[in-house]
């Protein structure tokens, strides 16, 4: 079970060393990689407070880029197979990453949920405007 205390200090760490960064949305995905280079680590993968602070910036980040929809990234966490594909995808050049293969607990799925819905709101803040994608399929195989 994460621990939401940890998860969060996660999530403001990852941010913190993306602080020189202006984009906010690089910033976001800066803090993805970070944590999902921690997390495909030897022994990262094991921690679930570290797995689950990952999927809250992989959804907040695509869904903030526009990369994807709200609803597509909602589905895509709540088919947590899915959701675990696509982040082994969006790996160093789009290379599986072996040792992120743990299946994401309901936690961070949670969590993921939490990113894709703060990612809407940064979507509407800054790219005003902008109208989210229709549904990708291609997304799958994406490298953000």
């Amino acid at each position: 079970m994460a621990d939401d205390t940890i998860v969060r200090a996660h999530i403001r760490r990852a941010l913190a060393a993306q602080a020189t960064e202006q984009d906010v949305l690089r910033r976001l995905t800066k803090a993805f990689r970070l944590l999902q280079a921690e997390r495909c680590a030897p022994g990262g993968a094991r921690d679930e407070d570290l797995t689950a602070a990952e999927y809250y910036f992989f959804a907040r980040q695509a869904v903030a880029s526009n990369a994807v929809s709200l609803k597509q990234m909602l589905l895509m966490v709540a088919e947590n197979d899915t959701l675990q594909h696509a982040s082994q995808r969006i790996g160093p050049g789009g290379t599986p990453l072996a040792s992120c293969d743990d299946a994401p607990s309901q936690d961070s799925i949670g969590w993921g949920v939490a990113g894709a819905m703060l990612g809407e709101t940064d979507r509407q803040i800054y790219l005003p405007g902008s109208t989210p994608p229709p549904f990708k399929p291609a997304f799958m195989g994406a490298r953000l």
